[in-house]
């Protein structure tokens, strides 16, 4: 089983057809088999490699929960749509996709990924990728270490506050236990 990573993006356009062939892809969970050609190859191994090589993942990534994707006007009195996509991949972001639909000047692409197991995070932006290492999977490290963009859009430090505070409040539960075990009985 892979390790997920956590994918946010937003696609912007003039053209509604480009972004509804995009959320169409999505909304039948074939995007990239849709949008980048599949290997021909009947070797399960040797598909993963291909489609690491040029999908940039190894299988292709649908809506979350059957939540179709729709296509909505970014820019009121304009003709500007926009699109918003979330979902997971396997190990890590298809960077290739985002470059493909990033080579047309009709798009405008930002895209968002996070894969905590690993412990790398970045960005996606109109060609241009960043990542960024998580030395230290805790909410104090990540407050002060990643870009805020890519905290925000992904809500890594919230994640890892909440993940903390139950962690913190399971230790308490069970000391509390602990302690009325050790010194609860006997006692009238």
């Amino acid at each position: 089983m892979p390790n997920w990573c956590t994918n946010v993006v937003t696609i912007e356009s003039k053209s509604k057809g480009v972004l509804t062939a995009i959320a169409n892809a999505y909304n039948k969970g074939t995007l990239l088999t849709s949008l980048l050609k599949d290997s021909e190859d009947a070797d399960p191994k040797l598909i993963t490699a291909w489609r690491f090589k040029n999908w940039g993942t190894c299988l292709d990534v649908a809506c979350p929960d059957n939540d179709d994707a729709e296509i909505y006007k970014f820019k009121v009195g304009e003709d500007f749509w926009s699109l918003d996509l979330n979902f997971e991949s396997a190990w890590t972001p298809p960077l290739k996709l985002y470059s493909l639909l990033s080579i047309t000047n009709e798009i405008s692409l930002t895209a968002f990924f996070y894969e905590s197991v690993t412990g790398y995070c970045g960005r996606f932006k109109n060609g241009i990728d960043a990542f960024y290492t998580i030395d230290k999977l805790t909410s104090k490290w990540t407050s002060l270490n990643l870009p805020t963009d890519i905290d925000c859009a992904l809500g890594i430090t919230e994640r890892l506050e909440e993940w903390e505070d139950y962690e913190f409040e399971c230790k308490e539960e069970e000391k509390e236990k602990t302690a009325g075990a050790l010194f609860g009985k006997g006692r009238v």
